[in-house]
């Protein structure tokens, strides 16, 4: 893509932009990002955030929008991986409740969507001894679903409840993300995310996930059916080549790569080296007061 500037502002119609490590990082703003994004909605674009992050319901992250000066943003222009999650799992009309491995952001989410759960918290394995873990554990409530998520309590006790519900083939095993890692305040410091706690769960129950997140079917289904894009009308915005570049590029989206977040120019080329197209962004950029007319 050359020209970047000029393209961006003149070929879209919809413009979706990733969260942390696009528009902030932690709690610090990327210098225009607020500027960027309210000037696009008031020029009349459709603008979407796109967050895999589902630790906090809508109204938290609207409410830090709005702190860091995204006068112009509403709760129609933000989709969170944790929204996709209670929308897929309200649909399925279940009186069941859903065993969390997550936080109490996305039970908040979950409930909005008439989603019951239960599992937030710490469960640690100091409350059981070697003896009793297996007898004092409850496998037995009935549940409709496994959601794994973000948890900071993520322990033994709950990997193993999780695994002995998806024993059941009819219980669900859902996942609001696969992230390794995600980006924090202190660059350097690593930040292990949803990924790991999915992984864990897979490992132990031999099962396969139904993942909500970028770069999934389920989150572009989402999409697409909400806000009716173009997907050749739009471009995805990202820090991430496994979420960010490859959902754009896997659903017909053009694709732009800022590095204020996880991945960086070593990574693009090693990709292109692999023929790993399907990572491999349209263009590049320092940060998004790139795209800045």
């Amino acid at each position: 893509m050359t020209n970047v500037p000029e393209v961006f502002w003149t070929k879209y119609d919809s413009y979706i932009f990733d969260a942390d490590g696009v528009l902030w990082r932690g709690k610090n703003p990327i210098p225009g990002s607020s500027t960027l994004v309210n000037a696009l909605i008031d020029a009349g674009k459709q603008v979407i955030i796109l967050t895999n992050n589902s630790t906090k319901p809508l109204s938290s992250v609207l409410s830090k929008l709005k702190k860091l000066e995204y006068t112009s943003v509403s709760e129609k222009n933000v989709v969170t991986a944790g929204i996709v999650t209670a929308d897929y799992l309200a649909k399925k009309k279940s009186n069941l409740p859903v065993y969390l491995v997550g936080s109490e952001g996305l039970k908040s989410t979950l409930e909005e969507y008439g989603v019951k759960s239960f599992g937030v918290g710490p469960d640690p394995i100091t409350q059981y001894t070697d003896e009793t873990i297996l007898s004092n554990i409850d496998f037995k409530t009935p549940v409709s679903a496994v959601v794994t998520s973000f948890d900071s309590h993520v322990s033994y006790a709950k990997i193993m409840r999780a695994a002995n519900y998806l024993n059941n083939p009819e219980v669900d095993f859902v996942v609001t993300n696969e992230d390794a890692t995600f980006p924090g305040d202190v660059p350097g410091v690593v930040i292990p995310g949803s990924g790991v706690v999915a992984a864990a769960v897979k490992t132990a129950s031999s099962r396969v996930p139904k993942v909500m997140g970028k770069p999934s079917e389920y989150m572009i289904n989402y999409i697409i059916e909400t806000y009716k894009i173009n997907p050749a009308k739009t471009v995805m915005i990202g820090d991430r080549l496994d979420t960010d570049i490859q959902f754009g590029n896997s659903h017909g989206l053009d694709t732009i790569l800022t590095l204020t977040g996880v991945h960086t120019q070593t990574e693009v080329d090693k990709a292109i080296a692999d023929n790993r197209l399907d990572l491999v962004p349209k263009a590049v950029i320092s940060s998004i007061f790139a795209l800045m007319k």
